[in-house]
């Protein structure tokens, strides 16, 4: 972010949306196997879809916490 000199708000958009993109990448990956394993992608998704739900409650805990004022910083990274 600081070589693309990124403001506060877009730094952290790219960082949250970049970690989003797990779940399509492992559904590809899924529809890539060979057809015997491919019979049980119905079962393997549900690991993938957990981690997912797991990555969108971090990266919301995340945005939560780089909108909070730093007591040491002038002001907060996500500035209003």
């Amino acid at each position: 972010a600081t070589g693309a000199q990124l403001p506060g708000r877009e730094w952290v958009t790219v960082v949250l949306m970049s970690s989003q993109k797990s779940l399509p990448v492992c559904v590809s990956v899924l529809s890539a196997l060979p057809p015997a394993l491919r019979a049980h992608a119905g079962l393997m998704i549900v690991p993938c879809i957990m981690a997912h739900a797991a990555q969108l409650i971090i990266d919301s805990m995340l945005a939560v916490r780089w909108e909070q004022p730093d007591p040491d910083a002038k002001a907060p990274l996500l500035a209003s």
